[in-house]
């Protein structure tokens, strides 16, 4: 099968499972509202599921990763959002929108974005603006906004690149990490690259690495080394690409975690894909060092060097990894934000969160079996910050 069929039909499957994500609303908070997440927030409730896997693994994760009460009487947050606008083209409309993999980069937002054409004849026009083609009248691009929601820039990324994550260097910059797929040698490596806050390319990295890197993510470190995490093997590179060192692992996992001020690499259950446990790594040798167990399935966002969290429809969480415990940091019942299942989340250092929402567009008026139209959706960003105890409540 062609690459490009592959690719959108991987996408169209992938959009296919969006949920609905977030929507603002104006509503009033009170004080009387639940002020933490319980562990019993996110086990089951119907007695009539207890005997499935699911229910099962639920109740194993209730025991072994009980939530830390909170700290906080009024725990409750004030939201503040605006939807990410996306620059037009003259002379071209959309038929739908599908706003797929982000990140959170200091003040900046990277999205990836699927468009269709109302026609198709439209298509050099949206090529010369940075979109690629990945299937019939389905096109890609990588847009860059600004945390009020405004479009700073589409980045060009070379044809075969897929977005995969985005980080904030310390120096100011974003590092983009891709993912390039080589049809001739049926392998995929990370396509890295640095790029301005203005969306202007700096400079592309490279790793001195012959492995295939298929499905690998990308973690930069504040001391300038770099891990790339595969199925099996973890990398340490220096910031010139050089190889510091390769740890190969059965169960070693494509994932890596910051919590509690450390740097921990996934260790999956085989033949499973939930997570088993974490363990630490050292940044500046690569060494694996104390290893920590996770009895449950977690789900987390994997994007910035920030801290583990969990979405649940109940809220936000924050996991520790070297106590297998979840932290309540927001509660669904003490805010105006409406959600049901946030994709990313940072908390800056004055408390406050950044959060992107993907709102499904319910104007596509298409049938359900046309999955990528009616998965069609808009992103928002809100700003979350603590309500003053001492101000009137917003109706």
């Amino acid at each position: 099968m062609k690459k490009s069929i592959r690719i959108i039909l991987a996408l169209v499957l992938a959009g296919s499972m969006l949920l609905p994500l977030a929507a603002c609303r104006k509503t009033k908070s009170t004080k009387h509202t639940e002020e933490t997440i319980s562990a019993e927030d996110i086990s089951p409730d119907d007695e009539s599921t207890q005997d499935t896997e699911e229910a099962k693994n639920q109740s194993e994760t209730q025991k072994a990763s009980p939530a830390r009460p909170s700290q906080e009487e009024d725990a409750y947050f004030r939201s503040e959002c605006a939807e990410l606008r996306l620059e037009p083209i003259p002379d071209v409309e959309f038929d739908t929108t599908v706003f797929s993999n982000s990140s959170i980069v200091g003040d900046r937002i990277l999205v990836n974005l699927l468009v269709s054409l109302k026609d198709k004849s439209m298509e050099e026009k949206v090529l010369e603006k940075n979109y690629q083609t990945i299937g019939d009248n389905v096109y890609t691009s990588l847009q860059l906004f600004d945390l009020t929601g405004k479009n700073i820039a589409t980045i060009a990324m070379d044809d075969g690149c897929e977005f995969m994550n985005a980080f904030a260097l310390e120096n100011g910059e974003i590092l983009v990490v891709a993912s390039k797929f080589n049809d001739g040698e049926c392998k995929s490596s990370p396509a890295v690259f640095a790029i301005s806050p203005s969306g202007e390319k700096l400079r592309d990295l490279t790793f001195d690495v012959s492995s295939n890197l298929y499905g690998s993510h990308v973690y930069p470190m504040e001391n300038g080394n770099i891990f790339i995490a595969v199925e099996g093997k973890l990398f340490l590179f220096d910031s010139e690409g050089n190889l510091i060192k390769e740890n190969s692992e059965l169960t070693l996992g494509p994932f890596m975690n910051y919590s509690e001020g450390k740097w921990f690499v996934a260790h999956m259950a085989v033949p499973s894909t939930e997570i088993a446990g974490f363990q630490e790594v050292d940044i500046n040798t690569g060494e694996l060092l104390q290893k920590y167990p996770s009895n449950r399935s977690i789900s987390i966002d994997l994007a910035n060097n920030t801290e583990c969290f969990v979405f649940t429809e109940k809220g936000i969480l924050k996991y520790l990894i070297t106590e297998n415990m979840t932290e309540p940091v927001l509660s669904s019942m003490n805010t105006n934000l409406e959600f049901t299942d946030l994709k990313n989340c940072q908390i800056l250092p004055d408390g406050s969160m950044i959060v992107l929402n993907s709102v499904p567009n319910i104007d596509t008026g298409t049938e359900e079996t046309d999955y990528f139209r009616c998965d069609a959706n808009r992103m928002s960003v809100a700003r979350l910050t603590r309500a003053d105890k001492n101000a009137p409540e917003e109706t």
